[in-house]
C-alpha cells in the first residue's frame, strides 16, 4: 500500500508541474557539480584573504596568498570569482605634493654664489636640509 501511494504522489506531483516522471526522477536526482562545490569553497577563502586585508588586496595578491596556504588555482579562476561576486579592492589615491607658486620667496640668499672654496676654516658651511619636513612643507 505504501508503494502505491509514493507512485501516485510522484504522479500527481510530475502532472502538478508538467513535466515527465522521468524528468522529475532526474531533477530529485541531481547533484552539484564538482567544480561548482570547489567554486563555493575557493569563494570562502577569498572572502576569508580579502575580509584580512581589510578590503585592499585585488586578484593578483589574493591569489599569491591563497598560493602560499597551498591552495592550488589560477589567478583567472579568482578574479573571476571575485568579478562575479563583486569583490573589490579598495584603492587610495596615491598622495602627490604639489608645490606652492609663491614657495621662491622663502628660499634663503645664496650667500656663496657657488665659491666653496674660503680662505679661513668654518668661515662658510653648507648642507641640504630638504629632507626635514616642516610645518609650511
Amino acid at each position: 500500500m505504501k508503494m502505491n501511494c509514493h507512485l501516485y504522489s510522484i504522479f500527481r506531483m510530475s502532472t502538478v508541474l508538467g513535466v515527465s516522471r522521468s524528468a522529475y526522477y532526474k531533477s530529485i536526482k541531481s547533484h552539484i557539480g564538482k567544480r561548482v562545490r570547489e567554486d563555493a569553497q575557493l569563494l570562502r577563502l577569498i572572502k576569508a584573504a580579502y575580509a584580512q586585508s581589510r578590503m585592499t588586496y585585488g586578484s593578483p595578491r589574493i591569489h599569491a596568498t591563497l598560493k602560499d596556504e597551498g591552495i592550488i588555482c589560477s589567478q583567472k579562476r579568482v578574479a573571476k570569482l571575485m568579478r562575479d561576486n563583486q569583490i573589490i579592492s579598495i584603492t587610495k589615491k596615491k598622495f602627490r605634493y604639489k608645490s606652492k607658486t609663491n614657495s621662491r620667496k622663502d628660499i634663503a640668499d645664496n650667500k656663496l654664489q657657488q665659491n666653496f672654496k674660503v680662505e679661513v676654516i668654518n668661515k662658510a658651511w653648507a648642507s641640504d636640509i630638504t629632507y626635514i619636513s616642516t610645518q609650511q612643507g
